[in-house]
């Protein structure tokens, strides 16, 4: 999900509940005189606050294994017309591994470019882009002229004690692609070639009786959504069916905005160009549209780490230094493993390079001092403790310390395996050496396979594995 293109397509589906709140008043109520009524009142806004939620849910088919994968978006956003400005925050789950990300971005006008400002995973990123070419209230109110066919139901519904009148309409799939304008564009691209003739969305509309306003309104895309994922899914060789895909949006308050300003913290932390940028690999964008400037660091940009703010040796090592004071040491990459651009000086992350659907491995290191083993295995077992006390965790099973030779070390790592969340299956190594300086190089090993068996590590070879390019 591109900020620029995050920003039109929110912005352009709170306009599109605005103008298609196609409400009205007259002697006999009729959807063409409710949408008369609401257009001229929504133009006259220059100001909105709106909730928007996103449910999705959709199954994925890949090498005979099926995976079931659900999607929620809970985001809260104030939007002015001029000066363009936009302000969002909210979160982002997914169930594939248990994901949740809490997102906070602010798009607005800097030397005649839309810029926006996005916060993720306590991190902030910039981008920018051009400012749309036309008035996008004008194209989303052209979509709802006498053209577009709309019911209105015969009786009034409550909404927060409001009410309102509900209206619904199928908006086709050439009508959404002119709304969507450079949202359909995107669209295009995770689809290959989006038949637009063939997409359609069921939209019902909520209208205050008494301001003539938007209260909510709700769009289904769950068929054309269908077809869009399934599109992007054959590219990969894979099948996917959209289940459900639900917007809706709830609008708070209109004319209420006075200004929004992007803080210091976020123009401080981005403007050199660094920062994470974790929620676009959480939903799988990769900033490289056409069009786009992103500035931020993008995940698996490069295997050298140098875009992971830090630069490798003369050797290929990386240098990672005492978490807590002075002291550092040399770390190679393992065999099978590229570092991970959210590593840093403190902290060496690693995946594997194995081409498995829905298994993986992460390897991470950290260099501390003044540890005993004692310490070290009961903050295993607080670990172990807390999957134990959570029903969410189930076959947990922890394997007593054993001590190898690795890498001319010795080495000593506990061994636990459990369930999470009833599909995900995990195999966790925590492994430690000793150094000089009472240095100790802490390592974790994480596999997760998603329903199905972790396969990937073999544990009499991954000690050595991990610490056979260690060197002080």
């Amino acid at each position: 999900m591109k900020r620029r293109k995050q920003w039109i397509g929110l912005v352009l589906c709170v306009l599109l509940a605005a103008a298609a709140a196609f409400s009205g008043c007259g002697k006999k109520i009729t959807a063409e005189s409710l949408m008369k009524e609401v257009q001229a009142n929504v133009e006259k806004i220059s100001s909105m606050s709106a909730n928007m939620k996103l449910d999705m849910g959709m199954s994925v088919e890949h090498s005979g294994v099926s995976v079931d994968i659900d999607v929620n978006m809970d985001v809260d956003m104030d939007v002015i017309q001029e000066p363009m400005a936009t302000h969002m925050k909210g979160n982002v789950s997914m169930s594939l591994m248990g994901l949740s990300v809490d997102i906070e971005s602010y798009t607005v006008v800097e030397d005649g470019k839309a810029v926006t400002y996005t916060k993720s995973m306590d991190q902030w990123t910039r981008t920018e882009a051009e400012l749309p070419e036309e008035d996008q209230m004008e194209s989303i109110q052209s979509l709802f002229d006498s053209s577009v066919a709309y019911t209105l139901n015969d009786k009034l519904e409550k909404v927060d004690g409001k009410d309102v009148y509900v209206l619904r309409s199928k908006v086709s799939g050439d009508l959404m692609e002119d709304m969507m304008g450079e949202m359909s564009d995107s669209m295009g691209e995770m689809s290959g070639e989006m038949d637009w003739s063939k997409f359609s969305a069921d939209v019902t509309m909520k209208i205050d009786k008494k301001t003539m306003l938007p209260v909510e309104m709700i769009m289904d895309c769950s068929e054309g959504m269908s077809q869009l994922m399934d599109g992007a899914a054959e590219e990969s060789g894979a099948e996917a069916y959209v289940d459900s895909f639900i917007l809706t949006f709830a609008y708070t308050g209109f004319d209420n905005v006075n200004e929004i300003v992007v803080p210091e913290e976020a123009k401080s932390a981005s403007s050199d160009g660094t920062g994470d940028n974790q929620l676009d690999d959480f939903l799988g964008g990769n900033g490289n549209e056409p069009g786009s400037t992103e500035e931020g660091t993008q995940a698996g940009e490069s295997e050298s780490g140098e875009e992971a703010g830090i630069t490798p040796n003369a050797d290929g090592s990386y240098t990672l230094k005492n978490y807590f004071g002075d002291g550092s040491v040399n770390v190679g990459a393992p065999d099978g493993y590229v570092l991970n651009p959210y590593s840093d000086e403190t902290y060496l992350a690693f995946t594997d390079t194995n081409d498995q659907d829905f298994d993986d491995v992460y390897l991470t290191y950290r260099l501390s001092s003044d540890y005993t083993e004692e310490q070290l295995v009961q903050d295993r077992k607080d670990d172990v403790a807390y999957y134990q006390e959570d029903d969410d965790y189930t076959n947990v099973e922890v394997q007593e310390l054993k001590k190898v030779q690795a890498g001319g070390r010795e080495v000593g790592y506990i061994k636990v395996s459990y369930t999470f969340d009833e599909d995900s299956n995990y195999v966790e190594y925590y492994a430690w050496t000793f150094l000089d300086g009472n240095l100790v190089l802490e390592c974790s090993i994480e596999e997760h396979a998603y329903q199905q068996e972790c396969a990937l590590i073999d544990e009499t070879t991954i000690m050595e594995t991990l610490f056979s390019k260690i060197s002080q």
